[in-house]
């Protein structure tokens, strides 16, 4: 590559620069730029890609992984399990929605305990009352232990056991 340039006193010229350079020398410079640019632009994008997974890792991954293992103990049957709202974003909702359920779970589990103990309770006061009545066939003696098992199984204090008579139409206190 060849420059000229002329070199002049204002009215007349009174020289020239000559300035050359072999393409060689300017290839091997733009080749070391274009090296230079591609470890920098390399290196930015690492940092900008380890940036981004540390962002996300924090911002979203780790918080849904929370919400995921709490998820899982409730199914295990750790009913104390409730995750933290962070946030008012999609993962601080999902978070508040799983408390909301885990709540209503522990509650609907408690009444079906619940219900499940009194018919324990009935189902044994049955089977009592009708293992008395097995033992003997005279009513005027099965009639006080049958009623003292219904009132202990209904945690009643008094009752009493009224039997139609033999035509039908009246009552008897027993």
């Amino acid at each position: 590559y060849c420059m000229v340039m002329p070199i002049s006193d204002g009215d007349a010229t009174t020289g020239a620069i000559l300035i050359s350079t072999d393409t060689k020398s300017i290839n091997r410079e733009i080749a070391q730029k274009k090296i230079r640019d591609l470890f920098i632009a390399f290196f930015g994008a690492l940092v900008l890609g380890a940036s981004i997974y540390v962002l996300f890792d924090l911002g979203f991954a780790r918080r849904v992984k929370a919400v995921s293992a709490a998820a899982l103990k409730l199914a295990a049957g750790d009913m104390r399990i409730r995750t933290d709202v962070r946030g008012n974003d999609e993962i601080g909702y999902l978070a508040m929605s799983f408390n909301l359920l885990a709540d209503e779970i522990t509650n609907w589990r408690s009444n079906l305990e619940e219900i499940a103990a009194n018919r324990v309770r009935e189902l044994t006061a049955l089977f009592e009352v009708v293992d008395t009545i097995s033992k003997s066939l005279e009513l005027d003696k099965v009639l006080p232990d049958v009623l003292d098992r219904v009132l202990g199984s209904m945690g009643a204090g008094k009752g009493a056991i009224v039997l139609l008579d033999q035509d039908g139409k009246t009552l008897l206190l027993k």
